[in-house]
């Protein structure tokens, strides 16, 4: 087990690829703080499915409306933080004229305020622990910035958190803390199984398949462990080509 006993907390891990994650780090021997904002039975479900082979504890937040606590409740219920995983995040579908300034400040305040935020309260745990990593779940928008008239404002927040990853990495280097991204493209998720042009979408994929939140977490366990320990400042894409 590649990360046994070592202590991350996973924002957004109540569904998707964020509970594929944590499966995969308790898999691997983790001990975990699954933070979710509204899904509490997807939450409490994961956390007593993980808990009979590993220490797990669930935390309620809302990123959109403020920053609270959650790393120093995380240290204080497990002793340190070994890894932050920034996967929390929301997208709206709002047309770019039809959009208000209250959806752009939400928009940034859960994709890109809350991850900065998060990211600063680890770091004085890591620095004073003598080192740890953030992993940063960006997405594939970023490079297409949506492609279309919609969602223009989700794909500029998160090339916020990949412009704070390299940041935080050149940062966070004197103090052994390792900071990267992943930026994802179409994975099955129960957002991607709702789309009507999602077979339109697959075939722009050179591997002719949309990913799995497995291929995401697999991922995330390999800049975890030890296997990581040279990777820092990068922005790793899963998109099967696209």
């Amino acid at each position: 087990m590649i990360l046994k006993d070592k202590k991350i907390l996973i924002t957004g891990a109540s569904s998707g690829i964020g509970a594929e994650i944590a499966r995969k780090c308790a898999e691997e021997g983790a001990q975990l703080g699954i933070h979710f904002f509204e899904n509490i039975r997807g939450a409490q479900e994961l956390a007593d499915a993980l808990s009979k082979v590993t220490s797990v504890k669930i935390y309620q937040q809302d990123f959109s409306d403020e920053d609270g606590k959650l790393v120093s409740k995380f240290v204080k219920d497990f002793g340190r933080i070994d890894i932050l995983v920034n996967n929390a995040g929301m997208i709206d579908g709002k047309a770019f004229e039809e959009m208000t300034v209250e959806d752009y400040n939400t928009m940034f305040y859960v994709n890109s305020r809350a991850p900065f935020m998060l990211a600063q309260q680890a770091f004085k745990h890591m620095k004073e622990q003598g080192g740890g990593k953030i992993i940063n779940i960006s997405s594939f928008a970023v490079k297409y910035g949506m492609g279309r008239n919609r969602s223009i404002h989700y794909a500029a927040s998160k090339a916020t958190l990949e412009t704070l990853t390299v940041a935080l990495a050149r940062l966070g280097a004197k103090h052994n803390i390792l900071v990267n991204a992943i930026r994802p493209g179409v994975i099955m998720t129960k957002l991607q199984k709702g789309r009507e042009d999602l077979d339109q979408v697959l075939q722009r994929i050179p591997l002719n398949r949309a990913g799995t939140p497995a291929d995401v977490a697999n991922t995330v366990i390999h800049l975890a462990s030890d296997k990581g320990g040279f990777i820092t400042g990068e922005i790793i894409t899963i998109a099967g080509g696209e």
